[in-house]
């Protein structure tokens, strides 16, 4: 009997052991389950591209017909750059890493980036980009060629293209006048007909012909003043 005794203590505490440990196995469990289930949540694409919205201001827009988003000042004062994808989507981690701590809780991943950055695309859509002939724009303001009235920069005309440099109403022109003068055999006919072409092509907002280094000679044979 003493035997059996010990036999039936013995089973006793091996029933009861395990019991034990399943109860505090659950217990942990249903912690860990209401810990993640109190744990925020990112909110969903559309309302994190509302808060980037916020924090843009105005200053972004997508052209459907560019293929691309333009930012306001991105590069240069007054002018509405338009960015490649990798720099939007640049732009969005940086503007991400400013919220991250207040609305992105759980961090966020490439295919956030995504939805955001086409969430943007489709509540920016603008076509309106300035594409007139009296207004050219430099670093340092803008220029009405008609009226000679030199402005500050406008946010609101849309201007997509700028000449590389300060506007100096007391530049001249003529030392590169006579050098173009000078390459047409002293013609001043053909240079007056040359330097025309060079203002139109300076004015052309949807030209193609001329990339920075042209505009920057055709400015010096124009001087937006002699005609």
């Amino acid at each position: 009997r003493l035997q059996g005794d010990w036999s039936s203590d013995v089973c006793s505490s091996d029933l009861t052991a395990p019991r034990i440990k399943t109860s505090t196995t659950a217990k942990k469990r249903t912690v860990d389950k209401n810990e993640k289930e109190q744990k925020p949540r990112n909110p969903s694409a559309d309302v994190v591209a509302d808060v980037l919205l916020q924090m843009y201001k105005g200053n972004l827009q997508y052209s459907q017909q560019h293929g691309g988003f333009f930012v306001y000042e991105y590069n240069s004062k007054g002018l509405w750059s338009m960015l490649s994808d990798n720099e939007i989507k640049g732009d969005i981690k940086n503007k991400f890493e400013i919220v991250k701590e207040e609305f992105l809780p759980k961090g966020y991943s490439m295919n956030l980036i995504n939805d955001v950055m086409e969430q943007l695309k489709i509540s920016v859509i603008f076509e309106d980009w300035y594409e007139g002939k009296d207004l050219l724009l430099f670093t340092n303001g803008i220029l009405n060629i008609n009226s000679k009235e030199f402005l500050p920069f406008n946010r609101e005309l849309y201007m997509t293209q700028q000449l590389p440099y300060e506007y100096d109403p007391s530049a001249t022109c003529e030392p590169i006048v006579k050098w173009i003068k000078g390459t047409q055999d002293n013609s001043w006919g053909r240079t007056q007909v040359l330097r025309a072409w060079l203002r139109a092509a300076l004015l052309d907002r949807k030209s193609t012909r001329l990339n920075s280094s042209h505009l920057v000679i055709s400015y010096a044979v124009f001087c937006l003043k002699k005609k």
